[in-house]
């Protein structure tokens, strides 16, 4: 799993709640940190912040659409309203959202209950 969000302190906090799970778990908290991984490497799952630091995840996902496989789960953990972008997200099959209204809000089991939703990616005894 590759975890990018220009938020330090959510990373760690992802990082280790996945690996409690037993996830291998990367981190990238930069545009330029996550283009050199996902281009370096193959990920089960990609959870991707869209406001990133100089760019978006859109950016990010649309310059390394080839190294991120059909079998690739790509979650985007955002507050962002605007449907033009969602639209844009949603032309690739593999992309789910979970909608961030405020951080201190975010529930960890919404994201483990779209994991287990995505085929393999997660069993449901975790």
């Amino acid at each position: 799993m590759l975890i990018i969000d220009d938020d330090v302190g959510i990373t760690n906090v992802f990082k280790a709640l996945f690996k409690m799970r037993g996830f291998q778990v990367d981190v990238a908290n930069t545009y330029k940190d996550a283009s050199d991984k996902l281009s370096k490497n193959r990920y089960d799952v990609v959870l991707l912040d869209y406001i990133l630091d100089e760019y978006n995840g859109l950016e990010l996902l649309e310059k390394h659409q080839q190294h991120i496989n059909s079998n690739t789960a790509v979650i985007i953990i955002s507050s962002i309203d605007d449907m033009e972008v969602i639209q844009k997200f949603k032309r690739y099959t593999n992309v789910y959202f979970i909608r961030k209204v405020d951080v201190k809000m975010f529930c960890f089991s919404s994201l483990i209950k779209t994991l287990r939703t995505l085929r393999g990616v997660i069993d449901d005894s975790n």
